[in-house]
């Protein structure tokens, strides 16, 4: 990824409902068309690229940590390979930055 990249963290936006008098609140994060992009060009290079010491294996944003988090999925605690296969199994392979095998 390149030396510009943005980060946008996740934003929190509390909204009032008059209907049930409680107090509600949505997290967001936007992910941009660019971010996606420089990684799937990035898994592109990895298979001309060697290892070395460190192995770029994928780039999740805090939105979809948190989500699988909700549902019972811990990316901090779980092998890579298993996040890696995780995140092929619903659909979220375009944060995969390798075709590596681990």
């Amino acid at each position: 990824m390149s030396q510009d990249t943005v980060i946008h963290d996740t934003r929190v936006t509390f909204h009032d409902d008059p209907m049930s008098d409680k107090l509600g609140f949505v997290h967001t994060q936007h992910i941009p068309d660019d971010f996606v992009a420089a990684l799937k060009r990035e898994k592109m290079d990895s298979a001309r690229r060697p290892a070395g010491d460190f192995l770029h294996m994928c780039s999740i944003p805090v939105s979809v940590v948190e989500d699988l988090k909700r549902s019972g999925y811990d990316v901090y605690r779980e092998p890579v390979r298993e996040t890696i296969r995780m995140l092929k199994v619903v659909g979220l392979d375009a944060f995969i930055t390798s075709d590596k095998q681990i």
